[in-house]
């Protein structure tokens, strides 16, 4: 074994080596570099990159997210020049805080490179955010921080990240980075990995990065999916909301892969498909058991009482009491415990009839008094009072109508609801109506989204209003992915950029969002020229004497 003099011996010895062979290469901060792995220490990496000259790396640089160490000798790795020292040329995988004198040399090279950088988000504004890199200032869109929508931007304040340069103005010493940029890319390279084996039934660890009222948005292997409200879980799921959370890590399975007619990815996810279906068990219980059940939600037909993990039953509105009640609320509220017998198992239709009247009824015959006994039979999370017996007969006199079938109420319920969530949106309330014009700024609706785009209602020009935002008026910059969670119904800022001969309107998201930005660039500008001009004038007040009376 080697002692750590040994090791300490050879890394000088490394150290001599490059920085004698240095005088054959002309490298500056920033310049990109590709080099043969020679050598790994305990604490650095020493690369040739030719012309006899060699340099180091910190070991960090090259350890993922799992702690393991990706490079080994006689590998080649591309990396960028930091900075001289006295141990030599340092090497990296991406630029960090140094001299004040390499600044801007060395942002312009990383905004020519496309190498990322890494810089200290100071603050916030409005816009985006104050940025400090190696004694410069810099400005990063808050569009530009994430590569989803940003809820809460105090949370990047202070915290040193990596971004990508992608504007650089050496005599304004305008700097704009983009985080988003390098994300997407990290994303897409983990992305065509993840494609070879991608297939309808594998199973995949995912990340929730969206929660809307009817799915949600998992981000997996650098892919994104979508699962529906409904593959959520085996029960029913009103909001994703109330089981899922943002940031949440997940196992998801696909179920099925689309594309779209420019080729684009669609990718169907289900997380319920992994989770064990409580009906293709034995059920641990039958017509005739009385359990004990959580009310869960209240319609105006009936309320849906959790009986077991994973499983609701309805209890009817004619089955709450003995008498007519007008609504479920007038005995129920949502979380109570209750007392109820199951009427009936529909395994087919997975559906279970639940009953309070019947009990109460059986009650009144019997003169049971109603207590709870202390012999409760549990089995798989369910609490039965009561075993029915062959014997028994769940069924007793009917003292009220009761429907045949009482989920016909819960069908009817669903097709209203379809009908009016179809009617919605056809009245105009706009308050005021405006003309429709080239440079126009208005708020929209998107009314539907087709391959080429996005049909867009504009209330305030009038009810019939509408206009077409292409695609390719959609994103920011040219190559961004169209926002996925733009959907029907959602409200978008739009500019109208075109009227033809026949009065057809085209959009532009895009030119909104640059002007924004340009707007928050100008204001970032302003700031430090107002700084740098205050500055100014404290030299030269600086040695004013007053006089003094």
């Amino acid at each position: 074994m080697s002692s750590n003099n040994d090791h300490e011996e050879d890394f000088a010895q490394l150290l001599e080596n490059s920085e004698s062979g240095t005088g054959n290469v002309s490298l500056f901060p920033g310049d990109s570099v590709e080099g043969t792995v020679v050598m790994i220490g305990k604490d650095a990496v020493f690369i040739d990159f030719g012309s006899k000259a060699e340099g180091w790396a910190e070991l960090a640089e090259f350890y993922d997210d799992d702690d393991e160490l990706t490079v080994k000798v006689g590998d080649r790795v591309k990396l960028l020049m930091l900075q001289y020292g006295k141990s030599g040329m340092q090497f990296g995988t991406k630029i960090r805080t140094l001299s004040p004198s390499a600044g801007m040399n060395t942002l312009e090279e990383a905004y020519h490179s496309g190498m990322p950088i890494e810089a200290l988000v100071k603050d916030k504004n409005k816009g985006g955010f104050d940025l400090e890199i190696m004694g410069v200032r810099a400005f990063c869109p808050i569009s530009q921080i994430d590569d989803s929508y940003c809820e809460d931007p105090d949370v990047f304040v202070d915290q040193t990240l990596t971004f990508k340069v992608v504007e650089f103005d050496l005599d304004d010493r305008r700097v704009v980075l983009s985080r988003k940029a390098l994300l997407e890319e990290e994303k897409e390279r983990v992305a065509e990995v993840t494609r070879e084996t991608l297939g309808e039934g594998e199973k995949y660890k995912g990340v929730i990065r969206k929660l809307m009222s009817y799915g949600a948005f998992i981000e997996f292997g650098g892919l994104d999916g979508f699962v529906h409200v409904s593959e959520i879980a085996h029960e029913h799921v009103s909001d994703p909301a109330d089981v899922l959370s943002i940031g949440q890590e997940i196992d998801v399975q696909v179920l099925k892969i689309e594309e779209d007619k420019n080729g684009k990815e669609r990718i169907g996810l289900s997380i319920k498909a992994l989770i064990t279906d409580p009906w293709d068990e034995d059920l641990p219980f039958s017509v005739g058991d009385i359990v004990v059940g959580t009310v869960k939600r209240i319609e105006d037909f009936g309320a849906f009482v959790e009986i077991t993990k994973n499983m609701e039953g309805l209890l009817h509105i004619s089955e709450i009491a003995l008498e007519r009640i007008n609504h479920p609320s007038d005995k129920l509220a949502e979380g109570d415990s209750i007392e109820v017998l199951v009427k009936g198992i529909d395994l087919e239709r997975r559906r279970i009839s639940l009953s309070i009247r019947d009990l109460l009824a059986k009650a009144a015959t019997e003169k049971v008094k109603k207590e709870v006994p202390s012999d409760d039979v549990r089995k798989d999370n369910v609490i039965l009072r009561r075993r029915a017996t062959p014997a028994e007969e769940p069924a007793i006199e009917e003292p009220m109508n009761v429907p045949d079938d009482p989920w016909a109420d819960v069908d009817a319920a669903q097709r209203k609801a379809d009908e009016e969530k179809r009617a919605e949106g056809s009245e105009d309330d706009s308050p005021k109506q405006l003309t429709a014009r080239i440079g126009l700024v208005t708020n929209g609706i998107i009314a539907s989204i087709m391959p080429y785009g996005m049909f867009i209602e504009l209330p305030e020009c009038g009810p019939k209003a509408r206009g077409l935002l292409h695609n390719s008026e959609i994103a920011v910059r040219d190559g961004d992915p169209i926002p996925r969670d733009l959907k029907e119904g959602d409200t978008i800022e739009v500019e109208i950029i075109r009227i033809d001969d026949q009065g057809r309107l085209g959009l532009s998201r895009k030119t909104v969002l640059i002007r924004n930005e340009r707007v928050e660039v100008a204001k970032f500008q302003q700031k430090l020229e107002n700084e740098s001009k205050m500055g100014t004038m404290g030299n030269l007040f600086k040695n004013i004497k007053l006089d003094k009376k």
